[in-house]
């Protein structure tokens, strides 16, 4: 009966421990594919400011308005998402990466722990059994 209560805890352990790598290796491949988007979103940041309104081309207050929308709004805006959100995406993701790789060492421990203990009791019934 205990030989069974080891092997489930160890089944539950090292079911863990394989969902926990998942995460991990998940979240890691994830990275190269954000710092593309980044690169990408920063290569393009000119573009939201595009075309540019040629004084001879288009003059007035509806200029003057459009100008002063694409430049607070649409710019603003998009520098926010290159100043703010990406760098608090990466901050996410890399603290559960870290909080991932802590889970993962403390079911390894878990692992030797019942590993060790089912040992120790096996050799205690054989001990016992002579």
């Amino acid at each position: 009966m205990l030989d069974a209560v080891f092997d489930s805890s160890l089944s539950s352990l090292y079911s863990k421990l394989a969902k926990k790598q998942e995460e991990l290796r998940r979240l890691q491949e994830i990275i190269p594919e954000l710092e593309q988007l980044f690169s990408d979103f920063v290569l393009n940041s000119a573009v939201c400011l595009e075309p540019s309104l040629a004084a001879d081309a288009w003059k007035g207050d509806i200029a003057s308005d459009f100008d002063e929308f694409r430049n607070k709004e649409v710019y603003d805006s998009y520098k926010q998402i290159l100043d703010e959100q990406f760098p608090q995406l990466f901050l996410m993701i890399q603290t559960k990466i870290e909080s991932l790789l802590e889970k993962i060492s403390d079911l390894h421990s878990a692992i030797a722990a019942a590993e060790a203990a089912d040992l120790e009791e096996k050799e205690a019934k054989a001990l016992r059994g002579k």
